[in-house]
């Protein structure tokens, strides 16, 4: 029982993680937007702009679709096991809340 509570626990800090990349990588967007007033032609502007823009931003929205999908496979799995293990369904409920 504590190992499912564990699990979640690490599912719910995981999202946490991906959620404050995302948060990061739109304020580093504005930041380059208002940036881009200075550097319009300079190729240190173009290169933070493909990096940021480009790399980072598919890359966290790539990483929390993927791991979107596997918080749902892991929730499912993990509520089975429970229901069939303890066919308790208030536990079940605390297992989904948690993923």
């Amino acid at each position: 029982m504590l190992f499912f509570i564990f699990i979640s626990m690490v599912f719910l800090f995981l999202a946490f993680i991906f959620s404050f990349l995302r948060f990061v990588s739109f304020f580093l967007c504005i930041i380059i937007r208002f940036l881009r007033a200075y550097f319009v032609f300079s190729f240190f502007y173009r290169f933070i702009r493909f990096f940021f823009l480009s790399v980072l931003l598919i890359s966290f929205d790539v990483a929390s679709i993927l791991f979107g999908c596997l918080r749902g496979c892991v929730a499912i799995i993990l509520c089975r096991i429970v229901l069939y293990r303890f066919q308790d369904k208030i536990f079940t409920i605390y297992v989904i809340s948690f993923i």
